[in-house]
């Protein structure tokens, strides 16, 4: 499928959406309330960021993302639904993969190259070395933090840690990576609220 068949309009709606989406910081946290189209704005700017990953020498635009929760319900009742729901039309969501519930996403662009990208979905549920071992080994370009208040400190920060490895230096490694994030306000005594 290509672009030619597929009109994607990113038009973020009021300037705060407007500034994170333009932001090329390493991490960029969305904060607002619910309803207010934080995790659309991920996604819309996700997908811009796959299509900006600069073409291998195969004309290939390969990324890696992480998207995470506190649980797979979660993954499954908001995260996942809201990707696959605005971009079915070039993602596939595979439940029940060896790596855990994923989405590959594949199309063409006009100038004719051709974005590559996953989405791997992990939970952030259990220990501190349950979480390490869940992320040990995992290579990635981008880090979707869906709801990041409720996710520990120490999940986000080896979370983090697995950033700016995909696709290898042979690929011509990330055009960039980083954290996008969309969150609620935490309280006054959360992680967030002290580094915000």
């Amino acid at each position: 499928m290509g672009i030619e068949d597929i009109k994607v309009r990113i038009n973020p709606k009021d300037k705060t959406l407007r500034e994170f989406h333009e932001s090329k910081g390493n991490v960029d946290v969305l904060m607002g309330p619910l309803g207010s189209g934080k995790t659309w704005q991920v996604c819309q700017t996700l997908f811009t960021r796959m299509c900006e990953q600069a073409p291998n020498h195969e004309g290939k635009r390969r990324s890696r993302t992480i998207a995470c929760r506190n649980s797979y319900k979660d993954l499954f009742s908001t995260t996942i639904r809201e990707w696959q729901e605005k971009f079915e039309a070039v993602s596939t969501f595979r439940a029940g993969s060896l790596e855990g519930p994923n989405s590959q996403i594949r199309f063409d662009l006009v100038d004719g190259t051709t974005v590559e990208a996953e989405i791997l979905y992990m939970s952030m549920d259990g220990t501190h070395d349950e979480i390490t071992r869940k992320f040990r080994g995992v290579q990635a370009t981008w880090l979707w933090p869906n709801e990041l208040k409720e996710l520990p400190r120490s999940g986000f920060d080896i979370a983090s840690s697995r950033l700016g490895r995909y696709p290898s230096k042979k690929d011509g490694g990330p055009t960039h990576y980083g954290v996008l994030a969309d969150t609620n306000a935490p309280d006054t005594d959360h992680w967030l609220y002290n580094v915000s």
